[in-house]
């Protein structure tokens, strides 16, 4: 439903993308306060707040991008947006021994 006018064809699909991309926003929203846990901060003053919530909003953007670029090229090597250092350093903790030199 929409309160905008749609006269054409072309409003109606423009109208229709939109919807579209609401679920990416509601997956967004899932992975900042499941994923990142936010409302569990229980920060009570606004300064505190802010910077905290600024930098998990980063992450969840960021999570959502690694989960849609991993479905849409799965193939795709991980230092393509992951720096060496990064992505070396989450294969030494999650495999607990020396990375590859190839990721």
């Amino acid at each position: 439903m929409t309160n905008l006018a749609v006269e054409t064809a072309e409003q109606a699909s423009e109208k229709l993308l939109w919807y579209l991309c609401r679920w990416q926003v509601e997956i967004y929203f899932k992975v900042l306060k499941s994923g990142c846990r936010i409302e569990e901060l229980q920060l009570e003053k606004r300064e505190r707040l802010e910077p905290a919530l600024a930098f998990y909003m980063i992450i969840a953007w960021r999570v959502l991008y690694l989960t849609m670029l991993g479905r849409d090229c799965p193939e795709r090597p991980c230092d393509t947006v992951f720096a060496d250092e990064e992505w070396k350093a989450v294969y030494l903790v999650t495999q607990r021994k020396p990375p590859p030199e190839q990721p």
